[in-house]
């Protein structure tokens, strides 16, 4: 949570300002006095995702995994896919993938960000010709670029 990192660079619980994330479980103002004491000698590293990171992992866990978590439940993996954790490749890691709690609406629009960020999904708007062979047109210079 970007409040606990905050928190580490100062050495105190520090207000921070929140942003619209996936991860809304873990956006929060400001960590707890209390739960930054507790946490702080505990934490060797912090790692802050993007929301395209969090996206793809909820992807990859309904396509891989067969389940459903919430973006805040999807940063640990999202964590271990953004490249920052080199340190721990080659070995087993434990994820804690704890919070199913997504609207139905709210996947749909995250797995379709999710496959917009990974590359598989792309939107575009084309204004063609309404006379025959405008969508034919349309088609054949699609097609040619699929293949370059």
């Amino acid at each position: 949570m970007a409040s606990f990192s905050a928190a580490l660079e100062t050495g105190k619980p520090t207000k921070i300002a929140l942003h619209p994330t996936l991860a809304d479980g873990l956006a929060i103002p400001q960590v707890g006095t209390n739960g930054f004491e507790i946490a702080q000698s505990r934490v060797d590293k912090t790692v802050i995702v993007t929301e395209e990171q969090i996206a793809i992992s909820i992807l990859r866990m309904v396509e891989l995994e067969k389940g459903v978590v919430e973006g805040a439940a999807a940063t640990p993996l999202a964590a271990c896919l953004s490249g920052k954790l080199k340190e721990f490749a080659g070995t087993r890691v434990v994820l804690l993938l704890s919070g199913g709690n997504i609207d139905q609406n709210v996947l749909s629009r995250v797995i379709e960000r999710g496959l917009v960020a990974d590359g598989r999904l792309c939107r575009f708007t084309a204004i063609i010709s309404d006379r025959p062979g405008g969508p034919a047109d349309l088609a054949t210079r699609i097609a040619s670029m699929a293949r370059a």
